[in-house]
Protein backbone atom coordinates (compact mmCIF):
# COMPACT_ATOMS: atom_id res chain seq x y z
CA UNK A 1 0.00 0.00 0.00
CA UNK A 2 2.95 2.28 0.68
CA UNK A 3 4.60 1.54 -3.13
CA UNK A 4 0.80 2.53 -4.14
CA UNK A 5 1.09 5.98 -2.55
CA UNK A 6 4.39 6.84 -3.34
CA UNK A 7 3.97 5.86 -7.11
CA UNK A 8 0.99 7.55 -7.47
CA UNK A 9 2.08 11.04 -5.93
CA UNK A 10 5.03 10.74 -8.32
CA UNK A 11 2.44 10.05 -11.20
CA UNK A 12 0.55 13.17 -10.12
CA UNK A 13 4.05 15.54 -9.91
CA UNK A 14 5.69 15.03 -12.84
CA UNK A 15 3.05 14.29 -15.08
CA UNK A 16 1.05 17.22 -17.40
CA UNK A 17 -1.27 14.47 -18.92
CA UNK A 18 -4.73 15.58 -17.29
CA UNK A 19 -5.33 11.52 -17.61
CA UNK A 20 -2.78 10.35 -15.55
CA UNK A 21 -3.10 12.35 -12.59
CA UNK A 22 -6.63 11.79 -12.83
CA UNK A 23 -5.42 8.06 -12.96
CA UNK A 24 -2.89 8.94 -9.93
CA UNK A 25 -5.74 10.44 -7.71
CA UNK A 26 -8.29 7.74 -8.30
CA UNK A 27 -5.40 4.99 -7.25
CA UNK A 28 -4.72 7.51 -4.06
CA UNK A 29 -8.51 7.50 -2.97
CA UNK A 30 -8.69 3.66 -3.50
CA UNK A 31 -5.94 2.83 -1.09
CA UNK A 32 -7.27 5.39 1.30
CA UNK A 33 -11.01 3.82 0.57
CA UNK A 34 -9.26 0.71 1.52
CA UNK A 35 -7.91 1.79 4.38
CA UNK A 36 -11.28 3.18 5.35
CA UNK A 37 -10.53 6.73 5.66
CA UNK A 38 -13.54 8.26 3.79
CA UNK A 39 -12.96 11.69 4.33
CA UNK A 40 -9.20 11.45 1.87
CA UNK A 41 -10.91 9.05 -0.31
CA UNK A 42 -13.33 11.00 -1.10
CA UNK A 43 -11.23 14.09 -1.91
CA UNK A 44 -8.68 11.85 -3.98
CA UNK A 45 -11.98 10.82 -5.74
CA UNK A 46 -13.00 14.17 -6.51
CA UNK A 47 -10.16 15.47 -7.80
CA UNK A 48 -9.84 12.04 -10.12
CA UNK A 49 -13.23 12.60 -11.68
CA UNK A 50 -12.45 16.29 -12.04
CA UNK A 51 -9.30 15.34 -13.94
CA UNK A 52 -11.41 13.95 -16.89
CA UNK A 53 -14.46 16.70 -17.19
CA UNK A 54 -15.60 16.50 -20.68
CA UNK A 55 -18.29 18.60 -22.09
CA UNK A 56 -20.13 17.75 -25.32
CA UNK A 57 -18.55 19.67 -28.38
CA UNK A 58 -20.34 23.05 -28.75
CA UNK A 59 -22.65 22.36 -25.96
CA UNK A 60 -22.97 23.75 -22.25
CA UNK A 61 -24.19 19.99 -20.84
CA UNK A 62 -22.33 18.80 -17.47
CA UNK A 63 -19.48 17.30 -17.60
CA UNK A 64 -19.25 13.48 -17.84
CA UNK A 65 -15.85 12.87 -15.73
CA UNK A 66 -14.85 9.58 -14.81
CA UNK A 67 -16.78 7.04 -14.23
CA UNK A 68 -14.68 4.57 -11.79
CA UNK A 69 -14.02 8.03 -9.81
CA UNK A 70 -17.44 8.50 -9.69
CA UNK A 71 -18.37 5.48 -8.19
CA UNK A 72 -15.98 5.19 -5.61
CA UNK A 73 -17.15 8.76 -4.33
CA UNK A 74 -20.95 7.64 -4.09
CA UNK A 75 -19.93 4.09 -2.11
CA UNK A 76 -17.70 6.39 0.03
CA UNK A 77 -20.54 8.54 0.97
CA UNK A 78 -22.80 5.38 1.86
CA UNK A 79 -20.13 4.15 4.05
CA UNK A 80 -20.46 8.11 5.68
CA UNK A 81 -23.77 7.54 6.06
CA UNK A 82 -24.25 10.71 3.83
CA UNK A 83 -27.08 8.78 1.79
CA UNK A 84 -28.74 12.33 0.17
CA UNK A 85 -24.87 12.81 -1.51
CA UNK A 86 -24.69 9.54 -2.68
CA UNK A 87 -28.01 9.59 -4.14
CA UNK A 88 -27.35 12.60 -5.89
CA UNK A 89 -24.18 10.91 -7.01
CA UNK A 90 -25.26 8.04 -8.48
CA UNK A 91 -28.65 10.00 -10.00
CA UNK A 92 -25.97 11.85 -12.09
CA UNK A 93 -24.34 8.57 -13.34
CA UNK A 94 -27.06 7.18 -14.36
CA UNK A 95 -27.75 10.69 -16.22
CA UNK A 96 -24.76 9.95 -18.47
CA UNK A 97 -24.45 6.14 -18.06
CA UNK A 98 -28.02 5.23 -18.17
CA UNK A 99 -26.96 1.34 -18.33
CA UNK A 100 -24.23 1.19 -15.50
CA UNK A 101 -25.38 -1.46 -13.23
CA UNK A 102 -23.16 -0.66 -10.35
CA UNK A 103 -25.08 2.89 -10.16
CA UNK A 104 -28.29 1.17 -10.78
CA UNK A 105 -28.09 -1.48 -8.22
CA UNK A 106 -26.79 0.96 -5.27
CA UNK A 107 -28.93 3.59 -6.26
CA UNK A 108 -31.82 0.85 -5.91
CA UNK A 109 -30.96 -0.44 -2.71
CA UNK A 110 -30.52 2.88 -1.23
CA UNK A 111 -34.34 3.76 -2.51
CA UNK A 112 -35.16 0.34 -0.77
CA UNK A 113 -33.88 1.02 2.26
CA UNK A 114 -35.25 4.11 2.66
CA UNK A 115 -38.77 2.36 1.85
CA UNK A 116 -38.14 -0.23 4.33
CA UNK A 117 -37.38 3.11 7.37
CA UNK A 118 -40.12 4.67 6.80
CA UNK A 119 -42.44 0.93 6.81
CA UNK A 120 -40.79 0.33 10.08
CA UNK A 121 -41.89 3.59 11.54
CA UNK A 122 -45.35 3.16 10.01
CA UNK A 123 -45.80 -0.01 11.70
CA UNK A 124 -48.10 -3.16 9.54
CA UNK A 125 -49.15 -1.25 6.94
CA UNK A 126 -46.51 -0.50 5.32
CA UNK A 127 -44.40 2.58 4.06
CA UNK A 128 -46.63 5.69 4.11
CA UNK A 129 -47.93 7.26 0.80
CA UNK A 130 -45.54 9.67 0.27
CA UNK A 131 -43.01 6.96 -0.25
CA UNK A 132 -44.93 5.61 -2.92
CA UNK A 133 -42.83 7.75 -5.79
CA UNK A 134 -39.42 6.02 -4.31
CA UNK A 135 -40.73 2.58 -3.73
CA UNK A 136 -41.40 2.53 -7.50
CA UNK A 137 -37.83 4.13 -8.71
CA UNK A 138 -36.16 1.41 -6.46
CA UNK A 139 -38.37 -1.55 -7.98
CA UNK A 140 -37.46 -0.04 -10.93
CA UNK A 141 -34.05 0.23 -10.93
CA UNK A 142 -33.71 -3.29 -9.20
CA UNK A 143 -35.70 -5.09 -12.24
CA UNK A 144 -33.44 -2.89 -14.68
CA UNK A 145 -30.38 -4.69 -13.40
CA UNK A 146 -32.36 -8.16 -13.10
CA UNK A 147 -33.22 -7.26 -16.41
CA UNK A 148 -29.56 -7.03 -17.59
CA UNK A 149 -28.62 -10.72 -15.91
CA UNK A 150 -30.60 -11.82 -19.23
CA UNK A 151 -28.28 -10.56 -21.63
CA UNK A 152 -25.60 -13.21 -22.33
CA UNK A 153 -23.27 -10.66 -24.07
CA UNK A 154 -22.84 -9.10 -19.83
CA UNK A 155 -22.12 -12.38 -18.46
CA UNK A 156 -23.73 -11.01 -15.00
CA UNK A 157 -24.79 -13.79 -12.65
CA UNK A 158 -27.92 -13.54 -10.46
CA UNK A 159 -27.82 -11.67 -7.02
CA UNK A 160 -29.54 -13.08 -4.32
CA UNK A 161 -28.67 -10.23 -1.80
CA UNK A 162 -30.90 -8.08 -4.78
CA UNK A 163 -33.60 -10.14 -5.06
CA UNK A 164 -34.55 -10.90 -1.46
CA UNK A 165 -34.51 -6.79 -1.33
CA UNK A 166 -36.81 -6.95 -4.62
CA UNK A 167 -39.24 -9.74 -2.63
CA UNK A 168 -39.40 -7.54 0.70
CA UNK A 169 -40.18 -4.68 -1.82
CA UNK A 170 -43.08 -6.28 -3.38
CA UNK A 171 -44.24 -8.51 -0.61
CA UNK A 172 -46.66 -5.80 0.68
CA UNK A 173 -49.38 -6.15 -2.26
CA UNK A 174 -47.90 -8.53 -4.83
CA UNK A 175 -47.59 -11.68 -3.11
CA UNK A 176 -46.30 -13.55 -6.78
CA UNK A 177 -43.60 -11.15 -7.55
CA UNK A 178 -41.94 -11.60 -4.15
CA UNK A 179 -42.68 -15.58 -4.24
CA UNK A 180 -40.84 -15.16 -7.83
CA UNK A 181 -38.23 -13.68 -6.62
CA UNK A 182 -37.57 -15.90 -3.24
CA UNK A 183 -37.86 -19.20 -5.73
CA UNK A 184 -35.27 -17.69 -7.79
CA UNK A 185 -32.84 -17.08 -4.87
CA UNK A 186 -33.79 -21.12 -3.92
CA UNK A 187 -32.75 -21.52 -7.01
CA UNK A 188 -29.11 -19.88 -7.13
CA UNK A 189 -29.12 -21.66 -3.71
CA UNK A 190 -29.43 -25.19 -5.19
CA UNK A 191 -27.37 -24.69 -8.17
CA UNK A 192 -24.73 -24.18 -4.98
CA UNK A 193 -25.38 -26.82 -3.07
CA UNK A 194 -25.76 -29.52 -6.35
CA UNK A 195 -21.96 -28.00 -7.14
CA UNK A 196 -20.69 -28.16 -4.05
CA UNK A 197 -17.81 -31.24 -4.14
CA UNK A 198 -16.44 -30.35 -0.65
CA UNK A 199 -18.40 -33.53 0.45
CA UNK A 200 -20.41 -31.53 3.69
CA UNK A 201 -23.70 -32.02 4.01
CA UNK A 202 -25.46 -28.14 2.82
CA UNK A 203 -28.86 -26.98 3.23
CA UNK A 204 -31.57 -24.31 1.51
CA UNK A 205 -31.61 -21.69 4.81
CA UNK A 206 -34.77 -22.18 6.97
CA UNK A 207 -35.10 -18.28 6.39
CA UNK A 208 -35.63 -18.74 3.05
CA UNK A 209 -37.75 -21.87 3.05
CA UNK A 210 -40.05 -19.76 5.91
CA UNK A 211 -40.34 -16.68 3.53
CA UNK A 212 -41.23 -18.82 0.24
CA UNK A 213 -43.92 -20.61 2.71
CA UNK A 214 -45.25 -17.73 4.22
CA UNK A 215 -46.06 -16.46 0.54
CA UNK A 216 -47.35 -19.31 -0.64
CA UNK A 217 -49.71 -19.83 2.76
CA UNK A 218 -51.18 -16.66 1.29
CA UNK A 219 -51.72 -17.47 -2.12
CA UNK A 220 -53.62 -20.40 -0.43
CA UNK A 221 -51.57 -23.15 -1.38
CA UNK A 222 -50.97 -24.94 1.86
CA UNK A 223 -50.04 -28.44 0.94
CA UNK A 224 -47.11 -26.29 -0.57
CA UNK A 225 -46.16 -24.10 2.47
CA UNK A 226 -46.72 -27.09 5.04
CA UNK A 227 -43.57 -29.19 3.12
CA UNK A 228 -42.03 -25.79 3.30
CA UNK A 229 -42.13 -25.63 6.64
CA UNK A 230 -41.59 -29.14 8.00
CA UNK A 231 -37.95 -29.28 5.47
CA UNK A 232 -36.96 -26.26 7.26
CA UNK A 233 -37.72 -27.95 10.88
CA UNK A 234 -36.23 -30.42 9.91
CA UNK A 235 -32.92 -28.44 8.35
CA UNK A 236 -33.16 -26.75 12.04
CA UNK A 237 -32.41 -29.83 13.56
CA UNK A 238 -29.73 -30.66 11.15
CA UNK A 239 -27.92 -27.43 11.90
CA UNK A 240 -28.41 -27.75 15.65
CA UNK A 241 -26.76 -31.47 16.06
CA UNK A 242 -24.05 -29.98 13.82
CA UNK A 243 -23.70 -26.57 16.12
CA UNK A 244 -23.78 -24.04 13.23
CA UNK A 245 -21.82 -20.65 14.02
CA UNK A 246 -24.23 -17.58 13.72
CA UNK A 247 -27.39 -19.85 13.44
CA UNK A 248 -30.00 -19.36 16.17
CA UNK A 249 -32.07 -22.28 15.32
CA UNK A 250 -34.06 -22.02 18.76
CA UNK A 251 -35.49 -18.61 17.22
CA UNK A 252 -35.99 -20.30 14.01
CA UNK A 253 -38.11 -23.41 15.31
CA UNK A 254 -40.10 -21.07 17.50
CA UNK A 255 -41.11 -19.09 14.73
CA UNK A 256 -41.71 -21.88 12.01
CA UNK A 257 -44.08 -23.74 14.53
CA UNK A 258 -45.52 -20.93 15.44
CA UNK A 259 -46.46 -19.95 11.57
CA UNK A 260 -47.01 -23.95 11.10
CA UNK A 261 -49.65 -23.65 13.41
CA UNK A 262 -51.47 -20.86 12.20
CA UNK A 263 -51.35 -22.62 8.52
CA UNK A 264 -53.05 -25.53 10.49
CA UNK A 265 -55.35 -23.23 11.85
CA UNK A 266 -56.65 -21.65 8.73
CA UNK A 267 -56.69 -25.19 7.14
CA UNK A 268 -59.00 -25.92 9.57
CA UNK A 269 -57.02 -28.91 11.22
CA UNK A 270 -57.59 -27.10 14.98
CA UNK A 271 -56.28 -29.83 16.69
CA UNK A 272 -53.03 -29.95 14.88
CA UNK A 273 -52.67 -26.48 15.24
CA UNK A 274 -54.06 -26.34 19.15
CA UNK A 275 -51.17 -29.26 19.54
CA UNK A 276 -48.56 -27.29 18.26
CA UNK A 277 -49.61 -23.71 20.27
CA UNK A 278 -49.12 -25.97 23.37
CA UNK A 279 -46.19 -26.91 22.54
CA UNK A 280 -45.07 -23.15 21.96
CA UNK A 281 -46.62 -22.12 25.05
CA UNK A 282 -44.68 -25.56 27.18
CA UNK A 283 -41.29 -24.35 25.74
CA UNK A 284 -42.17 -20.44 26.31
CA UNK A 285 -45.21 -19.52 28.65
CA UNK A 286 -45.18 -15.69 27.94
CA UNK A 287 -45.08 -16.28 24.02
CA UNK A 288 -48.54 -13.82 23.78
CA UNK A 289 -49.18 -14.59 20.02
CA UNK A 290 -49.56 -18.47 20.43
CA UNK A 291 -50.97 -17.71 23.07
CA UNK A 292 -53.61 -15.63 21.76
CA UNK A 293 -54.44 -18.18 18.90
CA UNK A 294 -54.91 -20.72 21.18
CA UNK A 295 -57.02 -18.51 23.37
CA UNK A 296 -59.53 -17.74 20.35
CA UNK A 297 -59.58 -21.55 19.59
CA UNK A 298 -61.03 -22.36 22.61
CA UNK A 299 -63.56 -19.33 21.87
CA UNK A 300 -64.80 -20.72 19.01
CA UNK A 301 -65.22 -24.06 20.65
CA UNK A 302 -68.92 -25.15 22.35
CA UNK A 303 -68.45 -24.34 25.23
CA UNK A 304 -66.58 -21.54 25.45
CA UNK A 305 -65.47 -22.04 29.08
CA UNK A 306 -61.58 -22.99 28.58
CA UNK A 307 -62.01 -19.40 26.05
CA UNK A 308 -62.99 -17.36 28.53
CA UNK A 309 -60.71 -18.17 31.14
CA UNK A 310 -57.77 -17.70 28.96
CA UNK A 311 -59.20 -14.45 27.49
CA UNK A 312 -59.73 -13.35 30.98
CA UNK A 313 -56.19 -14.11 32.10
CA UNK A 314 -54.65 -12.62 29.21
CA UNK A 315 -55.98 -9.59 29.91
CA UNK A 316 -54.70 -9.69 33.44
CA UNK A 317 -51.02 -10.47 32.17
CA UNK A 318 -50.87 -8.51 28.77
CA UNK A 319 -53.64 -5.96 28.93
CA UNK A 320 -51.80 -3.28 27.33
CA UNK A 321 -50.89 -5.34 24.53
CA UNK A 322 -53.19 -3.78 21.79
CA UNK A 323 -53.51 -7.37 20.03
CA UNK A 324 -54.80 -8.40 23.02
CA UNK A 325 -57.40 -6.02 23.55
CA UNK A 326 -58.75 -6.63 19.97
CA UNK A 327 -58.96 -10.16 20.87
CA UNK A 328 -61.01 -9.28 23.75
CA UNK A 329 -63.02 -6.62 21.76
CA UNK A 330 -63.82 -9.82 19.40
CA UNK A 331 -65.10 -11.58 22.19
CA UNK A 332 -67.59 -8.86 23.66
CA UNK A 333 -69.09 -8.65 20.76
CA UNK A 334 -70.03 -12.01 20.17
CA UNK A 335 -72.28 -11.46 23.53
CA UNK A 336 -75.61 -10.89 23.34
CA UNK A 337 -76.44 -7.42 23.90
CA UNK A 338 -79.34 -5.58 24.89
CA UNK A 339 -81.26 -3.24 23.16
CA UNK A 340 -81.34 -0.56 22.57
CA UNK A 341 -78.07 0.07 23.27
CA UNK A 342 -76.31 2.22 25.89
CA UNK A 343 -73.68 3.66 24.81
CA UNK A 344 -72.66 4.30 28.74
CA UNK A 345 -72.85 1.04 29.54
CA UNK A 346 -72.12 -1.27 26.51
CA UNK A 347 -68.91 -3.37 27.38
CA UNK A 348 -67.81 -3.80 24.48
CA UNK A 349 -68.05 0.35 23.74
CA UNK A 350 -66.54 1.23 27.00
CA UNK A 351 -63.60 -0.92 26.10
CA UNK A 352 -62.45 0.34 22.85
CA UNK A 353 -62.90 3.77 24.44
CA UNK A 354 -60.72 2.70 27.25
CA UNK A 355 -58.30 1.82 24.56
CA UNK A 356 -58.66 4.57 22.53
CA UNK A 357 -58.18 7.34 25.41
CA UNK A 358 -55.37 5.39 27.47
CA UNK A 359 -53.53 3.48 25.03
CA UNK A 360 -53.51 4.11 21.74
CA UNK A 361 -55.68 7.07 19.99
CA UNK A 362 -54.26 5.11 16.60
CA UNK A 363 -55.72 1.56 16.84
CA UNK A 364 -57.14 0.88 13.70
CA UNK A 365 -59.21 -2.25 15.39
CA UNK A 366 -60.47 0.30 18.40
CA UNK A 367 -61.38 2.45 15.69
CA UNK A 368 -63.18 0.41 12.78
CA UNK A 369 -65.18 -1.19 16.17
CA UNK A 370 -66.61 2.16 17.26
CA UNK A 371 -66.95 2.75 13.82
CA UNK A 372 -69.53 -0.80 13.27
CA UNK A 373 -71.16 -0.22 17.05
CA UNK A 374 -71.96 3.16 16.17
CA UNK A 375 -73.45 1.32 12.93
CA UNK A 376 -75.44 -0.98 15.26
CA UNK A 377 -76.39 1.78 17.39
CA UNK A 378 -77.72 3.89 14.18
CA UNK A 379 -80.19 0.74 12.14
CA UNK A 380 -82.13 0.54 15.96
CA UNK A 381 -83.40 3.94 16.34
CA UNK A 382 -86.42 4.75 15.60
CA UNK A 383 -87.34 6.59 12.47
CA UNK A 384 -90.86 8.27 13.37
CA UNK A 385 -90.71 11.69 13.62
CA UNK A 386 -88.14 14.15 12.11
CA UNK A 387 -86.58 14.31 15.39
CA UNK A 388 -85.78 10.61 15.28
CA UNK A 389 -84.79 10.62 11.80
CA UNK A 390 -81.97 13.50 12.69
CA UNK A 391 -80.94 11.82 15.88
CA UNK A 392 -80.34 8.76 13.46
CA UNK A 393 -78.90 10.35 10.98
CA UNK A 394 -75.80 12.04 13.56
CA UNK A 395 -75.35 8.12 14.72
CA UNK A 396 -74.91 6.86 10.85
CA UNK A 397 -72.30 10.18 10.94
CA UNK A 398 -70.29 9.47 13.91
CA UNK A 399 -69.89 6.04 12.69
CA UNK A 400 -68.37 7.07 9.41
CA UNK A 401 -66.13 9.59 11.56
CA UNK A 402 -64.77 6.42 13.27
CA UNK A 403 -63.88 4.68 9.99
CA UNK A 404 -62.88 7.91 8.28
CA UNK A 405 -60.19 8.12 10.73
CA UNK A 406 -59.35 4.73 10.67
CA UNK A 407 -59.31 4.70 6.90
CA UNK A 408 -56.57 7.76 7.27
CA UNK A 409 -54.19 5.75 9.32
CA UNK A 410 -54.69 2.63 6.78
CA UNK A 411 -56.12 2.95 3.48
CA UNK A 412 -56.28 -0.64 2.80
CA UNK A 413 -58.70 -1.32 5.57
CA UNK A 414 -60.98 -2.99 3.80
CA UNK A 415 -63.43 -3.74 7.30
CA UNK A 416 -63.87 0.41 7.58
CA UNK A 417 -64.09 0.62 3.83
CA UNK A 418 -67.09 -1.56 4.19
CA UNK A 419 -68.14 0.45 7.29
CA UNK A 420 -68.57 3.60 4.99
CA UNK A 421 -70.19 1.91 2.17
CA UNK A 422 -73.29 0.01 4.45
CA UNK A 423 -73.44 3.80 6.39
CA UNK A 424 -74.12 5.06 2.88
CA UNK A 425 -76.84 2.85 2.01
CA UNK A 426 -78.44 2.63 5.13
CA UNK A 427 -78.72 6.41 5.72
CA UNK A 428 -78.75 8.14 2.46
CA UNK A 429 -79.45 5.02 0.15
CA UNK A 430 -77.02 6.43 -1.73
CA UNK A 431 -76.59 3.02 -3.90
CA UNK A 432 -73.98 4.37 -6.35
CA UNK A 433 -71.50 5.05 -4.55
CA UNK A 434 -71.81 2.23 -2.43
CA UNK A 435 -71.62 0.07 -5.39
CA UNK A 436 -67.91 1.27 -6.42
CA UNK A 437 -66.63 0.23 -2.65
CA UNK A 438 -67.89 -3.08 -2.81
CA UNK A 439 -67.06 -3.94 -6.00
CA UNK A 440 -63.14 -2.73 -4.86
CA UNK A 441 -63.55 -4.91 -1.95
CA UNK A 442 -64.57 -8.39 -3.46
CA UNK A 443 -61.06 -8.65 -5.14
CA UNK A 444 -59.12 -8.00 -1.93
CA UNK A 445 -61.80 -9.74 0.97
CA UNK A 446 -63.01 -13.20 1.05
CA UNK A 447 -66.27 -12.87 2.72
CA UNK A 448 -69.63 -13.43 1.61
CA UNK A 449 -71.03 -10.61 3.62
CA UNK A 450 -69.52 -7.91 1.07
CA UNK A 451 -71.09 -10.12 -2.35
CA UNK A 452 -74.28 -9.93 -0.22
CA UNK A 453 -74.13 -6.52 0.46
CA UNK A 454 -73.01 -5.34 -3.17
CA UNK A 455 -76.46 -7.60 -4.76
CA UNK A 456 -78.12 -5.99 -1.90
CA UNK A 457 -76.71 -1.94 -3.05
CA UNK A 458 -77.46 -3.20 -7.28
CA UNK A 459 -80.94 -4.66 -6.20
CA UNK A 460 -81.31 -0.97 -4.86
CA UNK A 461 -80.12 0.20 -8.14
CA UNK A 462 -82.91 -1.99 -9.89
CA UNK A 463 -79.71 -4.06 -11.73
CA UNK A 464 -81.45 -7.61 -11.26
CA UNK A 465 -79.33 -9.30 -13.68
CA UNK A 466 -75.94 -8.11 -11.30
CA UNK A 467 -77.42 -8.49 -7.96
CA UNK A 468 -78.62 -12.66 -8.83
CA UNK A 469 -74.72 -12.97 -9.93
CA UNK A 470 -73.16 -10.88 -6.71
CA UNK A 471 -75.55 -12.61 -4.25
CA UNK A 472 -74.79 -15.78 -6.17
CA UNK A 473 -71.20 -15.81 -5.58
Amino acid sequence: MGNVEALAKKAIEFTDIGTVASDGWYLLARKHHYAGEYERALSYYRKSNEGRFEKPRGAAGEERGFLPARLGMGQVQVLMKDYGSAKYTFEKILTHHPKCIEAMTILGALYAEEVFAVGAQAGVAGAKDDMGNVHRKAIQLLESVRNCWKDSKRNLRPDSSLLLTLAKLYEGDQHEKALHCLQQVQQIEMEVINDDESGEELHLQPQLLNNIAVLQYHQGNFDVARELYQTALTTCAALAQKNAEGVDTDALVTTLSYNLARLEEAAGNTEEATKLYEGLLARYEHYVDANMRLTYIYLRKPPPDEGIKRIQKLMQIDGANLEVRALYGWYLSRQKKKFPINISEDQEMRHHKHSLQHYDKHDRYALTAMGNLYLIIAREMKRDTESDREKRRKMYEKAVEFFDKALLLDGKNAYAAQGVAIALVEDRRNYSQAVGIFTKLKETVKDGAVFLNLGHCLAGLEQWSRSIEAVGS
